[in-house]
């Protein structure tokens, strides 16, 4: 019945429209996720290794309080310094690759397990030993206390670069070797130095490690690599639905032409309503990298967000590449289908008919042809009752006339015997 495959030349359509646009979005996955170089270049371009040291600080100063294991506060500008000194951008940014390349690695089936191993002890020990050369120097440039002044200092434990003087039984070298060796050994800033894949956890420590919390990503990466190839196949099986369902062809192709096109201004009309939220985003109130509503967008946050900016540029760039070309398709469908039609008509339009024009004038009657005249009977003697057949017809002679004579002599019949 004809309605049924209306029915079904709808269904397929939408099916088709929807398998365009998840095509689109497993291959913009594939281009932009399939290769470690553009996590890397986009981590670059986000200004994020410059961040990762103050965030840290930052996140250790909110565990502790404000100071670590150590007397030093955290937040003092010269520990900070220490700290951007030897964990320069370059050595975090190393980190970060090798970090990022072994999970590809692992994502791609090349190795079991993430093959990576940071050790920033040797970086650490650095920071510990600057903020004890720092706190040395403040102290001895610092006066010896008066009594008075001695009286103020309720807290023995006071962060030494917040005194305001040094009290005499204070010793600068002392201190400062006391405060390199708690920096050296704290728990709460990067407790952990040799960072491997068994050491790094999903949900924090002596927990489960995250690639065997997520053993299935190398099946699930494996298959979104495959997909866009997948999809395509599936697109041209609807494609030829649609067309064999259609009740005529023409019409089914028609209908392609116009998914196709529908799918690339679908494409091309969600690049700009992403670009235009994404760069509308308040980073002080959405937080989308920090958990603590309460606290205004740090660097770091700042950062990642500026990461998924440039994801998301990347990603609905591809779209806009995939939009066009379904544009491009559909439009040369549609076009084909119009122009072919045309030609069609015209091919199949009837030609007029010429009649000849007839002379309207009546033609002269022409003379009556004369009855032929009856042939004789012959009758059968033998028979008298029997009734007379027609004779063969005799030649007819033209009589010559004699000469001398002008008319001619007529011949007499034969005289019948009774």
């Amino acid at each position: 019945m004809i309605w049924v495959r209306k029915a079904l030349v709808w269904f397929f359509s939408l099916l088709l429209l929807a398998c365009l646009l998840t095509l689109t979005s497993s291959a913009a996955f594939d281009l932009n996720f399939s290769k470690p170089d553009h996590v890397e270049s986009w981590l670059q371009q986000s200004n994020l290794y410059g961040h990762f040291v103050s965030d840290v600080i930052k996140q250790s100063e909110n565990t502790t309080g404000g100071q670590d294991d150590s007397s030093v506060s955290l937040s003092d500008t010269a520990v900070q310094q220490a700290a951007e000194s030897s964990f320069t951008p370059s050595l975090i940014q190393q980190d970060i690759n090798t970090f990022i390349n072994s999970n590809f690695a692992w994502l791609q089936g090349k190795t079991d397990k993430p093959q990576f191993s940071i050790d920033l002890s040797s970086q650490k020990q650095q920071f510990a030993e600057s903020v004890g050369q720092y706190v040395k120097a403040y102290l001895t440039n610092l006066p010896v206390c008066t009594s008075a002044q001695l009286a103020q200092i309720t807290n023995p434990n006071q962060d030494p670069l917040s005194l305001p003087c040094r009290p005499s039984n204070l010793d600068p070298t002392t201190e400062a070797i006391q405060i390199t060796d708690q920096l050296a050994n704290s728990n709460s800033f990067l407790g952990t130095t040799n960072l491997t894949a068994d050491t790094v956890s999903a949900n924090g420590q002596n927990s489960q490690p995250y690639y065997s919390k997520l053993s299935n990503g190398p099946r699930v990466y494996s298959l979104l690599t495959k997909l866009p190839w997948i999809l395509g196949g599936v697109a041209l099986l609807l494609s030829a639905c649609v067309i064999m369902v259609a009740p005529r062809h023409r019409k089914g192709f028609r209908r392609v032409g116009v998914v196709f096109v529908t799918a690339g201004v679908i494409l091309l009309v969600e690049k700009f309503v992403a670009d235009a939220v994404v760069k509308h985003l308040d980073l002080n109130k959405i937080h989308l990298f920090n958990t603590d509503s309460s606290q205004t967008a740090g660097p770091l946050q700042q950062s990642l967000t500026h990461f998924a900016q440039i994801a998301e540029a990347a990603i609905t760039r591809t779209n806009i590449y995939f939009g066009a070309a379904f544009l491009v398709i559909g439009g040369l469908i549609i076009t084909y289908m119009i122009v072919t039609r045309e030609r069609k008509t015209r091919a199949t339009k009837p030609k007029p008919i010429l009649v000849p024009q007839v002379d309207q004038t009546e033609p002269a009657e022409e003379p009556a042809m004369p009855a032929p005249a009856p042939r004789p009977t012959a009758l059968d003697i033998a028979r008298p009752t029997a009734r007379p057949t027609t004779a063969p017809a005799l030649p007819k002679f033209k009589a010559k006339p004699a000469p001398g004579s002008t008319k001619p002599k007529t011949r007499k019949p034969p005289r019948l015997i009774q």
